[in-house]
C-alpha cells in the first residue's frame, strides 16, 4: 500500500512540473543589436517597435519552456507613427519644409504650391537657419522698379515695405535676404544662398483637380493621382501608397477599412498591383496574418492587413482632371471686365481664384494692382470687373497662376489713350535729387516726386489744362 501511494504522488508531481514548464513565460528583453524590445510571452511575440524581416514581413520571436528562441534578423524597424510629410521634407507642426542647397535666386523647390513667406518666417528664426532668400525681387525688365513680392499669394506684385539694409551701393541689389524681422539685406541675385521651401500640410488633401469633394490628391503635386472610395472593383484602379505619408488618407476617407493596391505574389514578395513595384517600406498592422490564403492588401486604422478574398470597400485612384484656363480682358474706359475660363485650372485663395489686374496708368506708382470684384461665378467661367483711371493713358492686364505648373497666365493687354483737345503724349526725362537717407528705388522716391515735382509741373498752366503727369519708369540711379 505504501508503494502504491508513493507512485501516485510522483506521477502527479511529474505532470504538474510538465505543465508548469509549458506555461513558463519569457521575460521582456531588449535587443542591443536592433534597438527593439521583445515583450514577455509564453509562445511568440512581435517587437516594439515592429521588427521587419528580409521578406518585408513582421518578424516574430518564439519562446519555449521559458527560454527565448534566436533573435530574428531585423532588416528594418517599422516606425511607430506614419510621417506626415513627403520624403526629404522636415515636419514642423502644420508645415512641411526643406532648406535648399545654396544657389542663386530663384531657388529650386521640390513642389510648386509654396506657403506665403509671412506664414513661416518666424520658423526661420526659431530654427536658426537664416539667412535665406525671400520671395522678393526687383523687376529690371523695363527700367528699375521697386522690390516686390513675387510669391504666388495675395502679396503678388505688391511693393515690399519693410526696412532694407544695403552694403555699399543700392543699384544692382535686386534680391533680398532674410535674417530676422528687423534685418533684411538687399543683395545681388547672383549670390549663393539657401532658401526655405515650406508647404501647408493641408494642401495634401486638396481636391481641386479631383472632380468631387470626397476625393483627394495623393501627393503634394497637383499632377498626382486622386484617391477616392470605390465600390466596384472591376472598374477601379486600386490606390498605391508609394510614399509612407500617403497612408494618412485613411482618416480623410471616413476611417473605414479599404482594399488597396497591395498584393502578395506567388513567390512571396509584396508589390503595388498597378505599377508592379515592390514595396520599399512597410506599414503592417499587428493583426496581419501571413499564410497561403491571404493575398490582398487592405488598409485599416492600425495599418496594412492581408485579406483572403476581394471583399470590403476599395480605395481607388484616378488621374487628376485636366484644365486649360485662360484670361480675357475686354471693356472701355468706363469699365473693364475680366473673363476667367476654366478657373479650376488656376490657383485659388480661400473661395476664389487668385487673380490680379494691373495698370501702369496710376500717376504715382510704377505698377498699380487693382482690387477686382467678382460679379458672376460658374463652373466654367468667372467674371470680374474694375474701373480704369479716368483721364490717364496707360495699359491694363491681369495675371493668374496655373495650378499644375505654377506658370503665370496673362490676359491680353488693353490700352487706353487720354484724349483731350491735344492728344499727343510727351515724354520728359527728369533728374531728381534726393536727400541722404531716402532709398531712390523705393516708394519713398515716389513720395518725393508727388510732393515736389508734380506741384511744380502743375504751375505750368498749359500742362495742367491739357495733360496728366505720370511716372513711367526709373531709368537709372546715380549714387555718387
Amino acid at each position: 500500500m505504501k508503494h502504491f501511494v508513493w507512485f501516485l504522488f510522483c506521477s502527479a508531481f511529474f505532470i504538474m512540473e510538465s505543465v508548469r514548464s509549458q506555461n513558463a513565460s519569457c521575460n521582456s528583453t531588449s535587443s542591443t543589436l536592433y534597438g527593439v524590445e521583445w515583450p514577455a510571452t509564453i509562445n511568440a511575440t512581435l517587437s516594439k517597435p515592429l521588427c521587419v524581416n528580409q521578406a518585408k514581413e513582421l518578424a516574430y520571436r518564439t519562446c519555449s519552456d521559458g527560454q527565448w528562441g534566436p533573435e530574428p534578423v531585423c532588416s528594418s524597424v517599422q516606425p511607430e507613427k506614419l510621417p506626415e510629410c513627403p520624403e526629404g521634407l522636415i515636419d514642423n507642426g502644420s508645415v512641411c519644409y526643406t532648406l535648399t542647397p545654396k544657389s542663386s535666386f530663384p531657388p529650386d523647390c521640390p513642389f510648386n504650391n509654396l506657403m506665403s513667406f509671412p506664414l513661416y518666417k518666424n520658423m526661420i528664426i526659431y530654427k536658426k537657419i537664416a539667412p535665406v532668400w525671400m520671395p522678393v525681387r526687383r523687376n529690371v525688365t523695363h527700367g528699375l522698379e521697386f522690390l516686390q513680392w513675387i510669391e504666388q499669394s495675395t502679396l503678388y506684385k505688391t511693393d515690399f515695405n519693410g526696412t532694407i539694409f544695403y552694403e555699399d551701393e543700392i543699384k544692382d541689389k535686386d534680391c533680398l535676404l532674410y535674417y530676422n524681422n528687423s534685418y533684411m539685406v538687399a543683395v545681388s541675385c547672383d549670390e549663393k544662398h539657401s532658401a526655405v521651401c515650406a508647404y501647408d500640410k493641408s494642401n495634401l488633401w486638396s481636391n481641386q483637380l479631383c472632380g468631387t469633394t470626397d476625393s483627394f490628391q495623393s501627393v503634394f503635386s497637383p499632377k498626382s493621382a486622386c484617391f477616392y472610395e470605390g465600390y466596384y472593383l472591376e472598374s477601379c484602379l486600386k490606390a498605391e501608397f508609394i510614399e509612407p505619408y500617403q497612408n494618412n488618407v485613411f482618416s480623410r476617407l471616413g476611417g473605414t477599412s479599404f482594399l488597396i493596391g497591395l498584393n502578395k505574389t506567388q513567390r512571396g514578395s509584396y508589390v503595388w498591383s498597378s505599377s508592379a513595384k515592390e514595396i520599399n517600406y512597410t506599414f503592417w498592422s499587428r493583426d496581419v496574418v501571413y499564410d497561403d490564403t491571404h493575398w490582398y492588401g487592405g488598409l485599416t486604422s492600425s495599418g496594412w492587413v492581408l485579406k483572403h478574398e476581394l471583399s470590403w470597400s476599395v480605395m481607388c485612384q484616378k488621374a487628376a482632371e485636366e484644365y486649360f484656363p485662360s484670361l480675357e480682358l475686354r471693356g472701355n474706359q468706363n469699365e473693364l471686365t475680366l473673363t476667367v475660363v476654366q478657373p479650376r485650372g488656376l490657383k485659388w485663395y480661400n473661395s476664389d481664384v487668385l487673380v490680379n489686374c494691373f495698370t501702369n496708368a496710376y500717376p504715382t506708382s510704377l505698377l498699380f494692382r487693382y482690387d477686382i470684384t467678382s460679379t458672376n461665378t460658374t463652373t466654367d467661367k468667372n467674371l470680374y470687373t474694375f474701373t480704369p483711371y479716368e483721364y490717364v493713358s496707360g495699359d491694363y492686364w491681369c495675371e493668374a497662376f496655373g495650378i499644375v505648373d505654377s506658370e503665370v497666365i496673362r490676359s491680353n493687354v488693353v490700352s487706353f489713350k487720354h484724349v483731350m483737345s491735344e492728344s499727343a503724349e510727351y515724354i520728359a526725362i527728369l533728374q531728381v535729387k534726393y536727400l541722404e537717407g531716402i532709398n531712390p528705388l523705393s516708394s519713398a522716391i515716389m513720395g518725393l516726386i508727388e510732393e515736389y515735382v508734380f506741384p511744380t509741373l502743375d504751375k505750368i498752366e498749359h500742362l495742367k489744362t491739357y495733360y496728366v503727369s505720370r511716372i513711367m519708369k526709373i531709368i537709372d540711379v546715380d549714387e555718387d
